[in-house]
Formats: structure tokens, sequence, C-alpha cells
């Protein structure tokens, strides 16, 4: 069952993609609404990202990519997620 879609868009900054969840899919809402939780410490609502520039978003993005996370066996997203070469060289194999 999918919960959700691919959005590709365009922005001023070059080509983004997220996945877009369903509201009411429970394996996608339950994360997004942890992850609202972490970006509301940082932008409360009714922020104007007009305001924001982009050295403030990429600093927010290194702080969240280098959170450890418990359902990540207490490792960050960019431990997780970025290739390492002992990684790579295992799917060479």
């Amino acid at each position: 069952m999918w919960c959700g879609k691919l959005v590709c868009f365009e922005q001023h900054m070059g080509a983004v993609a997220f996945w877009e969840g369903r509201s009411n899919c429970v394996p996608v809402s339950a994360p997004n609404e942890n992850t609202n939780g972490l970006l509301r410490q940082y932008f409360p609502k009714h922020h104007d990202f007009a305001t924001t520039t982009p050295e403030t978003i990429a600093e927010v993005q290194k702080k969240l990519n280098n959170r450890l996370r418990k359902c990540l066996a207490y490792r960050t997203p960019a431990e997780v997620f970025t290739p390492s070469p002992r990684r790579l060289l295992r799917l060479e194999s």
C-alpha cells in the first residue's frame, strides 16, 4: 500500500524532491508529525520564510541530520543515509 507520492518541483535554488504523504496513513503521519515538531523548534508557526536565509535553513538541516534518533538505533540520519566507502564496497560485491 502506497501512502503518498514523490513530488518534484523547481525552486530558485534548484530542483527539489520530497515525499508527500497522505495525512490519514499512519506509517507516514507519525514520522511526519515528529519531523514537524522538530522543525517547529527552529521555525515557529506563522514564520515568514521570506526572511529566512538559505544559510539558516542549511544550519537547521545540518543540526537535524546530525541528531541521534532512537528509530535509527541511536545513529544520526547522516550516518545512516550518507554512503560510506565501506558500504559502497559491500554494494559492489
